[in-house]
């Protein structure tokens, strides 16, 4: 359970960190900034330039926690978390919905209805699957009736970073501060 508890906030955070800003070349949901580790530090190369600065990372990732930290007083509380998540969710509403009305009429007609059916396809089925574990799975540990649940603590600029900022360290093979194309591509290949 405590697992659970450090986890389930930390994920929420990194959801909301990593839809903020569309990687470049890509929209928010596919392109060459959604992947893991490494290699998805090229949704922090601003100038697209190829290589990414720790100036690029920390201007990103304050901006992202800005986002979170809502009253600016240097902590995102799980409050201020699940508004910044329910923020995030319905602009992603809105932007699938701008994706489907072809027409811009501000309605979907039966014919965009009826393509956007035809492009879930199996994904969105797979997708629906693992919502609905991911639900199950929390539903399972959650308090036992009459515990009460923990409380989360409030999350801080330098916690929030760290992730990344270990990510970057760890990829910037010569330690220069600065990113490059083969060092991510290094950095994503298993040890041998």
């Amino acid at each position: 359970m405590k697992r659970l508890t450090l986890i389930l906030p930390i994920a929420l955070v990194a959801a909301a960190a990593n839809a903020q800003t569309p990687p470049p070349g890509g929209d928010q949901h596919r392109g060459p900034g959604a992947g893991r580790g490494a290699l998805g530090l090229i949704m922090f190369d601003a100038n697209q330039d190829g290589r990414i600065t720790k100036g690029e990372v920390d201007k990103a990732e304050r901006a992202r926690f800005a986002e979170l930290d809502a009253n600016g007083d240097g902590t995102a509380t799980p409050e201020e978390m699940k508004a910044a998540m329910e923020k995030r969710r319905d602009a992603m509403k809105q932007q699938r919905f701008a994706r489907l009305d072809k027409d811009n009429s501000g309605q979907l007609s039966e014919e965009e209805l009826n393509a956007a059916r035809d492009l879930r396809g199996d994904g969105d089925h797979k997708r629906g699957q693992w919502r609905a574990s991911m639900r199950e799975k929390a539903g399972k540990h959650a308090a036992k009736d009459g515990e009460p649940r923990k409380a989360r603590e409030p999350l801080t600029y330098e916690k929030f970073s760290a992730r990344i900022d270990g990510v970057f360290a760890a990829a910037d093979a010569n330690k220069d501060n600065v990113v490059t194309i083969a060092e991510m591509q290094a950095a994503g290949k298993p040890a041998r």
